[in-house]
């Protein structure tokens, strides 16, 4: 059986900072669709060249 009572004196003064989760959050999701969206226009600009 799992005990907080130990977990709320070892986080205390901790700040949980919400603003910083989701800027990483998205920023991980953005990053990988501005790669697909690149990799997309450069198959359409290579692809259609030839």
């Amino acid at each position: 059986m799992l005990h907080f009572s130990n977990f709320a004196r070892a986080t205390e003064g901790m700040v949980f900072n919400v603003n910083r989760v989701i800027a990483k959050d998205y920023s991980t999701v953005s990053a990988a669709l501005l790669a697909a969206l690149l990799i997309e226009i450069y198959r359409a600009v290579v692809g259609g060249s030839q």
